[in-house]
Order: structure tokens, then sequence, then C-alpha cells
């Protein structure tokens, strides 16, 4: 065997092609071919001989050599030594070459080259037999280029579809010149189409399930659906089945589906039999039509933090705040009304000292007929009409799932709202004065309404007509005017103000104008005036920007609203800062509550564009959580292909939002990326509150993460964690 690494070096050069301006000496028709060689020649009526330095160009391939013979009848032409040919974005180096433009097929010996998208090969024999087809003997194929690249297939025989895939005989799989893995057959996908096959499995270790192995196989019948069925096996909690299938049936008909189950060996929830599912479907039989289907569901509260990580769907992954949901619907559109019939269902679980507590609304049906509609060139009408059959339900729970108490409403509602407004334009601003009525009637209500809820306004009122029914009706309004933007340009920046008032007004009638304590019949009183700027600073190298919002509430006690800032600096992406500060005044807080309720910094600078640090602090009492105020600190470097960082984060709950704080995470990385490969290695060591069936416990856990890529061929991520558990209470 030939070899392939000295034939390689010898003649490998793909990157670049030097292409030598030499002395015309025949001309051929100047529309379809150009040729230039140091000596040329006619043979006959049909064939060209070209000799020294020859370039011939002809029909978008391009061929230099140091002989070339050109056939016009058939386009064929054959090159002798130091060959190379492109066409495309393909380029072939070799000895020799027998090449038909009309076609794109021929053959060449002891090549080197590029082929589209991203693969570089070295071959004793090499055949082209369509625009995309090749047959190879004795190759090196990469993503990589050079002479010994990071890591290359080398194949005996082989051939590859660029459109499809590369079908090899006895193949290696070598690292720099080192054979890791053979294998006497081998179908690997080249194309960016979906191609059918076991996808890279990820393996770990967990303190809670032990280690794990995480495979997916990926099926690929169609361009427009397929589906990925998976096997997770973990070593304490036991095998997890998965699957999940996507179809797109038109740009407003896509449908997919996944589940999981597992019969968890160490599950507390008393429930080993664990599962979700994810739904997210549309359909349009027509244009005017849309049916959906959308669901998000699980087992129980707690699988969304035992098993979302290692899930397959995006979906659930992303599933961070334990919510889960239900969802048919029909909609019509039309140009004067919209309607939506829906059934939903909404599930919170929110941890507790003692337990867990569910949130749970259920909307059947919901019937609405809405829309917003120009009706004259200003005067522009929007309308909701909606009726629904409501279910709220409350209930907290124990560790072992025994309920400690619930509390259960269910109503039929219909409720309306009609607004007109009319934006009018003037020179200096634009006025938009709006209004807006509603109606709400709640009736066969479970429980009895209360009947000191009963009150009149003269914009609104609310009415307990008997013990299971009740109204409420009111009418607001509004005024906005927003000021033309006022501009100037400075000699080294310019300068633009935008001002908007506006004016709004909505009766109390109850807290948050409540019938029922229920969040879902919220409507938030208002009135007062409210005063926006926005300042825009900007030059070429650096920007500021500034919004400033203040309001006075002349319904509740005569007072200011919060006062909400925010600042955003960027100098030339070196140095970003964002600001965030609302501000109450002292006279609308309740003792031992700071006046400042949300306070929010970030920061990221970099120090000579190698290193980069980033800060945050957030201390927010306007949240009802364990922690309330946050820091967190990172920095990082980029130097040659070594890129490190390090980072920390501390947490409390506090008033004053600057003492009381603990360290929570702490975390360092180190990557290398060389120019087809990178190995990255990071620990994260963090200290958090979670809930189990025993109880709510400090979970102390350390998490290692080895990454490592092959460019063009693989990405994989390794995680082992270990993990100790302190109850608390």
């Amino acid at each position: 065997m030939i070899n392939i690494f000295n034939m390689c070096r010898n003649i490998f050069n793909v990157s670049a092609i030097l292409l030598i301006t030499v002395t015309v000496a025949y001309s051929l028709d100047k529309d379809a071919y150009k040729l230039s060689a140091d000596n040329a020649s006619l043979i006959d009526n049909n064939t060209y001989l070209a000799t020294g330095d020859v370039l011939l160009e002809a029909k978008g391939i391009t061929v230099k050599a140091d002989s070339v013979k050109y056939f016009l009848d058939n386009g064929t032409l054959s090159a002798i030594g130091n060959v190379t040919l492109i066409s495309g974005t393909k380029t072939i180096n070799a000895d020799e070459i027998t090449y038909n433009i009309d076609n794109d097929t021929g053959r060449a010996s002891n090549v080197t080259g590029y082929l589209d998208p991203d693969y570089y090969i070295c071959a004793k024999s090499f055949e082209q037999t369509s625009k995309s087809t090749f047959n190879l003997k004795e190759a090196r194929i990469s993503a990589c280029p050079g002479v010994i690249p990071d890591w290359s297939f080398y194949l005996y025989t082989g051939k590859l579809d660029l459109e499809g895939s590369a079908i090899a005989n006895h193949i290696t799989l070598d690292i720099l010149n080192t054979p890791i893995i053979y294998s006497p057959r081998l179908s690997y996908p080249l194309s960016s189409k979906r191609k059918t096959g076991l996808l890279m499995p990820d393996i770990g270790i967990s303190s809670t399930h032990g280690t794990f192995l995480l495979t997916k196989y990926f099926i690929a019948p169609d361009i427009n659906y397929d589906f990925t069925v998976g096997l997770n096996l973990f070593t304490l909690s036991g095998v997890q089945p998965s699957a999940e299938f996507r179809y797109s049936l038109t740009e407003k008909s896509n449908f997919y589906v996944a589940g999981e189950w597992i019969h968890d060996f160490t599950d507390e929830t008393q429930n080993n039999d664990r599962w979700s599912y994810i739904l997210v479907n549309s359909y349009s039989p027509i244009d005017d039509v849309t049916i959906s289907l959308n669901a998000n569901e699980a087992s129980d509260y707690l699988y969304a933090r035992s098993y979302s990580e290692y899930s397959m769907s995006d979906h659930f992954r992303d599933n961070k705040e334990n919510f889960y949901h239900l969802e048919a619907a029909v909609n019509y559109f039309s140009s004067f009304i919209n309607v939506n019939i829906e059934y939903n269902k909404n599930t919170q679980y929110r941890d507790q000292l003692a337990g867990y507590q569910q949130n749970y609304t259920e909307l059947l049906p919901t019937i609405s007929l809405y829309k917003t509609i120009p009706i004259l060139p200003f005067l522009v009408l929007a309308y909701d009409l909606s009726y629904e059959r409501v279910t709220t339900q409350n209930r907290e729970l124990a560790y072992d799932n025994s309920l400690q108490t619930s509390y259960t409403d269910k109503y039929n509602r219909f409720n309306t709202t009609v607004n007109l407004k009319t934006p009018i334009d003037l020179k200096l601003a634009v006025i938009t004065p709006s209004v807006e009525i509603g109606y709400s009637l709640w009736h066969d209500y479970n429980n009895v309404f209360d009947k000191s809820l009963s009150k009149k306004d003269i914009l609104g009122g609310i009415d307990i007509l008997s013990p299971d029914m009740a109204q409420r009706y009111y009418a607001s309004f509004g005024l906005s005017t927003a000021f033309r933007e006022l501009y100037r340009e400075y000699k080294y920046f310019t300068h633009t103000i935008f001002n908007t008032v506006s004016l709004n007004y909505l009766p109390e009638l109850s807290p948050n104008n409540q019938v029922i304590g229920s969040s879902f019949d919220n409507l938030i009183p208002n009135g007062g005036v409210t005063y926006k700027m926005i300042n825009y600073l900007t030059a070429k190298t650096w920007s500021h920007t500034i919004t400033l919002s203040q309001g006075f509430d002349f319904i509740d006690d005569l007072r200011f609203t919060p006062l909400t800032i925010n600042m955003i600096t960027n100098v030339n992406d070196i140095f970003v800062n964002i600001f965030d500060m609302e501000f109450h005044y002292p006279d609308n807080l309740n003792e031992g509550y700071s006046e400042i309720q949300l306070l929010s910094n970030q920061l990221r600078f970099f120090v000579l564009k190698y290193f980069y640090v980033d800060t945050t602090y957030v201390h927010d009492n306007r949240v009802e959580s364990y922690y309330n105020t946050s820091v967190s600190v990172s920095a990082g470097f980029k130097i040659w292909r070594i890129g490190g960082k390090v980072g920390a984060t501390w947490q409390g709950d506090n008033k004053d939002g600057f003492s009381n704080l603990q360290s929570t995470s702490q975390g360092a990385g180190l990557t290398y990326n060389a120019d087809c490969w990178s190995l990255g290695v990071e620990v994260v060591h963090d200290l958090y509150l979670t809930s189990f069936g025993s109880g709510q416990n400090l979970r102390d856990e350390y998490t290692i993460y080895i990454s490592f890529s092959l460019k063009g061929l693989v990405e994989s991520k390794l995680q082992f964690d270990t993990s100790t558990f302190t109850p608390l209470g």
C-alpha cells in the first residue's frame, strides 16, 4: 500500500492556488474558452495541445497544468503534470486528470483537493461520476486541512455523494496519524440534509441517578417529517424510553409529539411510574381557520426537576417554572370578526417548607369574538366578547402527597370590552384619546359572593345580584401625547429626545377590581398622569440611552407612583453597562421596606480584547421568593487557542439589598480550540434548596462537564456530579 501521508505531503496544497500570468500563445473562441500557455497548437480541427504553464478556462472550469490536450467535440481534456482543476468550490490537485467539462465526470491519480461543503481529500485514485458523486481508492477524508489532519477517515474504497452520504469499505478513524477505530463498512452523512442514523450518545455520572448513557436514533423518511427514538440507561433509576415526532404539512400546519416514561427505582414521590409528554400542533385546513392542540404534562410535581436535563425534547428542558398546560382551540379569522373556541387547563407547582402548592385553572370552554378594526380613517375600534366556564383550585400538599388544604372556585363568566381610539397627528405631537367600556357577569358560583363588594362609582360599579351571581361594569378613558423628537447634532455626538405624556383613568371598585378572589379576574385600577422621557446620545464609538418614567396617581391618596430609571451605555462593545432602578417614595411603603424596590446593574468590559469581566447585581423587593438579592461575578480570557473562565454567585434575602449574602455557586472552566477540534473542562459547585418526598433539603452539588468536538464529525459533553443533602426543618 502506498504511504498515503507521504503522497499528501508532497502534493497537498488546497488552501491557495497561484495562477501565474503567462504569454498568450493561442486563443480559442473568446466567448466559450480562454487558453494561455508557453506553446499551443491545433493538432487537427478537433484537438488543441498546449504545453508550459498552461491555463485553460472553459464553461466555468479552470485547469492549470504542465500539459493539456483538449478535445472540442466532446468537451474532454487530458492534463498532465502539476494539475489543478477548479470547478465552483471544488478544487482538485493531481499528477494527471482526464475530465469531461460538459458533464462533470473524470478520473485522476494521486489526488489532493477540497470538496464543498467542507471536506478535504487525499487519494491514490479518484473518479467523479457526476457533479456530486465520487469513487475513491486508498483515500483520506477530513473536515480539517493539512498533510496530517487532526482527525480523518482512511478508507480502502468508498463512494461519496455530497448530497447524501459516504459509504466506505475497510475504514479507520484516525487521530493525527494513529488509527483509533476500525469498521469493515461505514455509512456517514455528508450533506446538510437530514439522514437516518445513530446520534452521538451522552455519558455521565449523577449522584441521584447513577451512571447514565443517553442514546438516540434519528429516522428521516422524508424532508418534511422525522422521528427520534431514545433509550436512557440509569444504573440507579432504571431504563427510560423516549420518542419524538415532527411533521410539517404546510407553512401553517405543523405537528410535534414527544413523550418519555420510566419506572423509577429512586423516586420519592411514591409514584414509581413516571412520565411526561409534549404536544405542539397546529393545523390549518383552509386559510382562515386554524386548529391547535398543545400540551405539556408530567406525572408529578418533581418530574421536571428529576429528568428535564436528560430529556431529548427542548420544550421540556425549558420548563424551568414547573408549569404545565393543556390547550385545544379552533380559530377563525376574517376582516371584521375573529372567533376563538378553546379549552384551557394550566397547572403550576411551587415549593413550600412543608410540602408543595398546586395552582390549577381550567376554562371549559372559552368562546371569544374579537377584532381590531379601523372603522374610519381616524377611528379604531377594538372589541372582545368572551364566555367561559371557570374552575380555579389552590391546593397545599405534604411531601407524601397528602392533602393539607384546598380551595375551589367554579363559575360561569361573561365578559365584554369595547375600545375606541383616534390618533390625531399634529405638527408637534400625536395625540391619541381613547375610551373603553367593559362589562362582566358571573353566575352559578359554587360559593357565596361577598355582599360587601357592592360599590357604585360615577364610571362603574359592582353589584351582588344574588348569592351566586354578580356583575361588574366600568368605563375608562385615556389620553396619550407623543411629542415629535427633539434632535440636535453636536461636534462629537448627536442628542435625540422623545417625550410622552399619558393620562388614564379606571375606577377602583375593589382591590384589583376583583369580584372573585382570583388573579384571573384582575382589573388593575389606575388613574393618573405618566411622563416618559427617552434620551439617546450617539457617537461613532459610544452610545448612551436614558429612560425615565414618573407618574402621579390621583385615585389613591394623591401620590407619586414609583420612579423608574433605565440606562444603557455602550463604548465600542468594549464596555457595556445596563442599569435599572425602581424608586418608591417613603409615604407609599410599609414600615421596614427600602425605598429602592428594584436595583439592577449588569456590566461587561474587555481588557486588551483578550480578557473580559462580567458583573451582575440584582436586588428586587417586589418578588416573593427565598432570595431577593443576587450578585454574580465572572471573568474570562481567550488567548491564542486557549479560553478560560471563572465565576461565582452570592444570594440572600435582604431588605436593604447590601448584606447577608451567601455563596450559592462557583465555577471555573478551561477550553482549547484547535482548527479542527476542541476540548473543554468545567467544574461547577452549586448550593441550593430543593424538595424531595422526604422534605426540603439544602443540596451541595459538584458537577464536572467535559466537552469534546471534532469539526464536521461529532460534538459531545460528559457530565459527572456528586451531591450531599442536608434536611431543613
